[in-house]
């Protein structure tokens, strides 16, 4: 549930992650107004860190907890710094970030954590030069993925390739890493597992030719095919199944604080008071018996209190960039991917698989994107 928030927020932090044995797909694309860079594609493998995460406020409070990693990790780094931004998790008051370095050797220190950072693909590009410069950067590049149709990881990165904070601004070299969430890859396994490999072949077919490079218009036109079919093929809780299982990733703390407060008032109401107040809903989330109604908050939200037309609503509201080249062309069934992020917190929230469906959506000449949480039969006899 990325937001249009990465304009400021790349103003305010930005950087960039070196080579860990990367493998580069450097496809030799152009940086549309600057030639003499381009946007790579690459997979980062896992690797190994040593990691400090801290809500910060500006930039500067980063050279600390890098120091601090650089006097109690001492040789067993083996890497350039790496900054992740995480989005979408508790922290509201500042930025959810995460400092890093690669490490041979797990260590023992109070403040530190040693994990394994899960490999991603991102396009990526270089910056030269003082960090103020970074922020219109890494907004190109994010256009660009967007231009791509692709969704955006919920922790993008940067590596710091010299430093981090040389004491000349202008030595500093920055990799900016724009993270893609994979949803095409679950979109694929989805179908395989649920309706199989042979039906798999005839529904995809058209999408055997797609690259990271395809336009977000032809990639929106043929995954647009494929959904009609996939109507076609499949029931509507095969689709729910295939579908809700592409939605990005809910942070695990976010899930879990929820959980918590459940747990602790024993009320489904009382933890959808608390999860309404938590951020800027089109429409607050409620009960009405044994469905809880909930719908996502706009991507851009001054935009669609301003849209004029179905057609600036569905831009403002949806977060997904295939949607914004598709608009009113792809099928509801689409949406199943908005009831996977509700899944993703009232199934572990609730203890069982629940059932979701979707209420309306913009894409269809809704208002919202709006969608019924069916709780199972016998809950209020438990609680």
């Amino acid at each position: 549930m990325l937001s249009n928030a990465f304009i400021t927020v790349n103003d305010l932090l930005n950087s960039k992650i070196e080579h860990l044995c990367v493998r580069v797909l450097n496809l030799g694309l152009k940086k549309m107004n600057n030639e003499s860079e381009s946007y790579e594609y690459k997979l980062i493998p896992d690797v190994l860190v040593a990691s400090v995460r801290k809500p910060i406020k500006k930039r500067g409070e980063l050279k600390e907890y890098y120091q601090f990693l650089r006097e109690t990790c001492g040789d067993v780094i083996c890497g350039d710094a790496i900054m992740l931004l995480h989005y979408d998790t508790m922290v509201k008051d500042g930025l959810d970030v995460e400092v890093a370095y690669p490490i041979s050797n797990t260590v023992e220190i109070e403040g530190i954590e040693c994990k394994i950072l899960k490999s991603v693909y991102a396009f990526t590009t270089t910056h030269v030069g003082s960090y103020e410069g970074l922020g219109p950067v890494t907004t190109e590049l994010h256009k660009f993925r967007s231009s791509r149709g692709l969704p955006s990881g919920l922790s993008p990165r940067e590596v710091y390739l010299t430093g981090p904070f040389m004491e000349n601004p202008e030595d500093n070299i920055t990799e900016i890493q724009v993270t893609v969430h994979d949803w095409e890859s679950r979109f694929h396994n989805g179908i395989k597992q649920v309706l199989g490999s042979e039906r798999y072949g005839a529904i995809t077919s058209e999408l055997q030719d797609m690259s990271e490079f395809t336009s977000s218009s032809e990639r929106g036109k043929k995954l647009t095919s494929v959904f009609k079919k996939l109507d076609y093929e499949a029931t509507e809780a095969q689709k729910y199944e295939i579908i809700s299982g592409c939605a990005h990733i809910r942070p695990l703390e976010e899930v879990s604080h929820w959980k918590h407060i459940y747990e602790q008032t024993n009320d489904i109401d009382e933890m959808l008071r608390f999860y309404a107040e938590s951020q800027q809903f089109i429409e607050k989330p409620y009960r009405v018996g044994n469905i809880i109604y909930t719908s996502k908050p706009p991507a851009d939200p001054e935009a669609y209190a301003n849209a004029e037309t179905q057609e600036d609503k569905i831009r403002a509201a949806c977060f997904c960039p295939l949607i914004h080249s598709t608009l009113d062309e792809m099928p509801r069934s689409y949406c199943y991917c908005g009831a996977g992020w509700a899944r993703q917190l009232f199934e572990p929230i609730i203890g069982v698989p629940l059932e979701i469906d979707i209420v309306e959506t913009v894409i269809d000449g809704g208002d919202i994107c709006k969608f019924a949480v069916h709780l199972p039969d016998g809950f209020f006899d438990e609680v």
